[in-house]
């Protein structure tokens, strides 16, 4: 093709070559389409790349007219540029789409002595191509969800697409009539001015500015200016923005987040700390001094249960759920342990694996005394209170004993069923003397496996004389096989005697009690129900409060003892009470094997449907 290009133009700057000899020597060898038209519109050669894009034949065109081979080529760009080409004496190109075949052409035409040379190629995939191009960028630039433009070099507005129009609040008719300087702030202005320089000299450039909408809203955009080249030269300059308003506010309040966070961390009265998965300290705030007498490099990256009472270690390493608070004992730099309340949150990575665990560390120890003295205050009151309730009762077989003695040493005979009498009598003196000291006396908190029905039986025999005074009967329904919890056996006869002595104080006008055992899944549910006046709803939610009593010369401290002995047991609590009807305590703890249960009790109430 170069070859034939330069001996084209030798021939059209006058050099005496001939048409024919250009074809014979290059023609024919060509893989673009040639055809030669004599002065009178005739074909004198047709090459076989010719006949492959027109479809026609060498030797059924040679010597025919062209106009009357193609005649929708008439009185078209093909028809005109060939005349012109003729009539000026000079080389036309043209690119032409031709109906017949569907076909885009690129066209040179070449003015000879014997008439016209015709060199063309099929463009038709090459427009197609471009079209989709230009269609792509259309699409790009009329939908992108940035708003994108292009300037002229003086910074005027050439284009602009829907997402500017929404964000800045000019249309295109607007944005054509106007500079960039028009939406820039005033402060940004000079700076806008530099990158727009740099830009057109062929710099790309990004930076951050505040626009002002038509509207007078101060946007905050991120801005990216390229050169527009066109043949090797800057015309303009492509414009991206994009709307960063909210991401810079975000970041703001972050860092004025993190300043409250440190002001925080650092001045809190607990102790904040944050371990890895494995329980090493890569956090810990300086109140661990205060409370522990640690500073904080001194537990930075050491293992968090080196700290812990070695009873209490499991407990508070057990990070089966993602938010947990828990009790335990760490120890201070002196040696003592002191009573912590943790709060702990897991946080996770994206993929759900443990990043780190966040925990608040509370001193509870005076919390811990208070209870300690609540408790053995309540349980002291108890036992005072049953004593001069069962006084009477202890009389009584007293009293029969004593008769039986007397009748013995007036000379009486000694009968069976005398010494049957006193004996039961006696036993049964003996049993609630027992009882009380057991009551009374000071706690060890020693868990070991006892059968609640067992319990529930001494509960029963050390109340039954305060329910027959009060015109009440104990019924128990207890479940046939031992149901054997792990326990502290004088909690847990507390936590029952507290109960009974609410359900009859409930009745003043006497009733029923009854007590009921069973076992549910792995645990067992012990349920204590009476027909006393229920519980308002209005105070339900309220119940176990401590210094909370609805009772005249109630200390509040019973149910408040009771909750407390629920949740050192694991149990749950749920009430269910109807005004003038009743009221039933549902009770449930673990059942032997122990369970994965948490450790804290759970409190709900029901509606009493």
């Amino acid at each position: 093709m170069k070859l034939l290009m330069n001996a084209l133009n030798s021939f059209i700057e006058g050099e005496k070559e001939s048409i024919s000899k250009v074809s014979h020597t290059f023609m024919d060898q060509l893989s673009d389409a040639l055809f030669v038209l004599d002065h009178n519109w005739r074909f004198t050669y047709f090459n076989a790349e010719a006949e492959k894009l027109l479809l026609r034949k060498q030797e059924d065109i040679i010597g025919k007219m062209v106009w009357d081979e193609f005649p929708e080529a008439f009185r078209t760009t093909f028809y005109y540029e060939y005349n012109k080409a003729m009539r000026e004496n000079k080389q036309v190109h043209f690119q032409e789409f031709y109906l017949p075949l569907r076909a885009w052409f690129e066209v040179r035409a070449y003015p000879t002595e014997e008439g016209l040379l015709v060199h063309f190629h099929d463009i038709t995939q090459e427009k197609r191509e471009l079209d989709e191009s230009r269609q792509h960028y259309k699409s790009l630039f009329d939908h992108n969800p940035d708003a994108i433009y292009s300037l002229d070099l003086s910074g005027k507005y050439l284009s602009v697409n829907r997402s500017f129009e929404e964000l800045f609040g000019y249309s295109l008719d607007n944005a054509l009539k106007i500079n960039y300087h028009t939406l820039i702030a005033k402060e940004d202005l000079e700076r806008t001015n530099g990158h727009f320089q740099k830009a057109a000299t062929g710099e790309v450039q990004n930076y951050n500015v505040t626009i002002i909408s038509k509207s007078g809203r101060r946007i905050i955009a991120n801005i990216t200016n390229v050169p527009i080249v066109v043949n090797g030269e800057i015309v303009g300059v492509y414009g991206i923005a994009k709307d960063i308003t909210g991401r810079v506010q975000e970041q703001e309040e972050l860092c004025k987040s993190k300043e409250i966070h440190t002001l925080i961390s650092e001045n809190s009265q607990d102790i904040i700390s944050i371990c890895s998965p494995d329980g090493i300290v890569t956090y810990i705030t300086p109140a661990v001094q205060n409370l522990l007498g640690y500073k904080p490099e001194e537990i930075l990256y050491k293992h968090i249960s080196y700290y812990y009472h070695p009873d209490d270690i499991a407990k508070l390493l057990n990070f089966t759920k993602d938010t947990s608070v828990t009790r335990g004992r760490i120890r201070h730099k002196d040696g003592n342990y002191i009573w912590f309340e943790i709060n702990s949150k897991i946080i996770r990575d994206k993929n759900g694996d443990i990043e780190k665990i966040l925990a608040v560390v509370r001193d509870i120890s005076e919390r811990i005394q208070a209870e300690t003295l609540m408790r053995k205050s309540e349980k002291l009151s108890l036992a005072g209170q049953l004593a001069a309730g069962v006084a009477h009762e202890i009389r009584n077989p007293l009293t029969a004993v004593k008769g039986f003695l007397q009748i013995l040493q007036s000379g009486g005979e000694l009968r069976k069923e005398y010494l049957d009498v006193m004996y039961s009598e006696i036993t049964r003196i003996e049993e609630i003397i027992h009882e009380l000291l057991f009551l009374a006396q000071p706690t060890k908190l020693i868990f070991a496996e006892q059968n609640i029905n067992n319990l529930l039986n001494h509960v029963v025999t050390l109340m039954g004389t305060e329910a027959i005074k009060e015109n009440i009967r104990i019924e128990t329904d207890l479940h046939c096989n031992p149901l054997i919890i792990n326990c502290e056996e004088n909690q847990i006869k507390q936590l029952f005697i507290n109960l009974v002595k609410n359900s009859i104080e409930a009745m003043p006008r006497g009733g029923e009690v009854l007590i009921k055992t069973e076992p549910v899944a792995d645990e067992v549910m012990i349920t204590v129900s009476d027909t006393g006046y229920g519980i308002p709803p209005e105070t339900l939610s309220k119940i176990g409060q401590p210094f909370y009593t609805t009772k005249e010369k109630g200390t509040g401290l019973g149910l408040a003892v009771s909750f407390n002995i629920i949740d050192t047991h694991r149990g749950k609590l749920t009430i269910n009470s109807k005004p003038h009807q009743g009221t039933t305590f549902t009770i449930t703890f673990p059942r032997v094997p122990g369970t994965t249960r948490g450790h804290l009790a759970e409190l709900s109430f029901g509606d009493g449907q």
